[in-house]
């Protein structure tokens, strides 16, 4: 096919080219806000200190979680998290984050351990916990200061196991105290997930594939009622 001598095919080229371009376009920018990010970050949904010395007496609205021993007051924080909405595909990793808020410097391990998730914050105690499911595992860190982060590694199929996970944590001696979700914001505990590359899974294709609908038939429609009759008009003036 000659486009350089026939008018008629020339316009039928630039309407190809108009509709490709506007097409991908307008479908790109609907799909980028889709796209899976690398990391992401969910709050706790729940989150309540229990104490030894008022074993009946619930802590869910306090601002700060503890953990460990405050002259012969047990301290144990409890943590819980939705993850129903999570995308559970390519996750290389995941950490569970807290903002230290006090620490008493003295020489201590903090125990994590993975526990039953039948429990809300408004109405758990000392005398009310729930059982643990796995001892996840301790770690030595003497010299936190007030503003650190305190991260924990945790196993990945964990996330597996319903809709809800939830933590325990508790100290050896010492005592140690994070900011709740009643903080809010990036002092709340956070659960961060990372996933490998590829970003865009088949899942993520699956949910986009409307978007990226929608954008062609978008584009489409733009070309053949603005842009294709503007380059007509042009070659018409051309021509004459």
């Amino acid at each position: 096919m000659n486009f350089k001598n026939n008018p008629k095919d020339k316009k039928l080229k630039y309407k190809a080219i108009v509709i490709v371009v506007f097409s991908f376009v307008t479908s790109l920018l609907l799909l980028v806000p889709n796209v899976r990010a690398s990391e992401v970050e969910i709050q706790a949904k729940e989150d309540s200190s229990v104490k030894s010395a008022n074993p009946d007496t619930n802590y869910g609205n306090d601002n700060f979680i503890s953990a460990g021993d405050n002259f012969g007051d047990i301290l144990v924080s409890y943590i819980q998290f939705d993850i129903s909405n999570l995308v559970h595909q390519d996750i290389e990793s995941i950490l569970l984050r807290l903002k230290v808020s006090y620490h008493t410097g003295v020489m201590g391990s903090n125990q994590l351990s993975f526990v039953e998730s039948n429990w809300v914050e408004g109405s758990i105690t000392y005398n009310t916990q729930p059982s643990i499911i796995e001892f996840i595992r301790q770690s030595i860190d003497p010299f936190l200061s007030v503003g650190d982060f305190k991260s924990f590694s945790l196993k990945i199929n964990y996330i597996n196991t319903g809709n809800l996970i939830s933590f325990k944590l508790e100290r050896s001696s010492g005592m140690i105290i994070f900011h709740s979700k009643e903080v809010g914001g990036t002092n709340a505990p956070t659960l961060v997930i990372i996933y490998a590359e590829p970003l865009i899974t088949m899942e993520g294709i699956y949910v986009v594939l409307p978007f990226i609908l929608v954008g062609v038939s978008i584009g489409t429609i733009w070309s053949l009622l603005i842009v294709e009759p503007y380059i007509r008009y042009k070659l018409k003036r051309k021509s004459s």
